[in-house]
């Protein structure tokens, strides 16, 4: 069902997600052993930028049970019509707002982009 989300939790846990409805949601208090988590037991911070609603797909609730210590989410962008593709920043705009984003994490660090251009035609 949340396909993107779906791909999220494949790569950050190791595991299938549910073969109906979406993890996302339903499992979105669970405790994890996630990417994040392990790595911040190494001292990594770790973020995601993704130029959405932090809300979409239960995101602001997800990221944090994923062990994220930041999600850049669409409040942390600026842009205008021209400069998106429907949910939120082409890519190029993405990437030119979240590299001195990037730039001011604590180091080490572990991110993840989610980019948008590729959810449209």
């Amino acid at each position: 069902q949340g396909k993107t989300s779906d791909a999220e939790f494949i790569v950050e846990n190791s595991l299938y997600p549910l073969d109906r409805g979406s993890v996302f949601f339903t499992h979105a208090n669970n405790e994890y052993t996630a990417t994040p988590e392990q790595l911040k037991e190494h001292g990594y911070y770790s973020a995601v930028f993704h130029s959405n609603d932090k809300t979409f797909w239960n995101r602001d609730v997800m990221y944090p049970a994923l062990g994220y210590d930041r999600y850049f989410n669409l409040n942390d962008y600026t842009g205008t019509e021209q400069m998106s593709v429907g949910w939120g920043l082409k890519d190029k705009e993405f990437f030119e707002q979240s590299i001195p984003k990037l730039k001011s994490l604590p180091q080490p660090f572990y991110t993840k982009f989610i980019t948008l251009t590729n959810h449209f035609p």
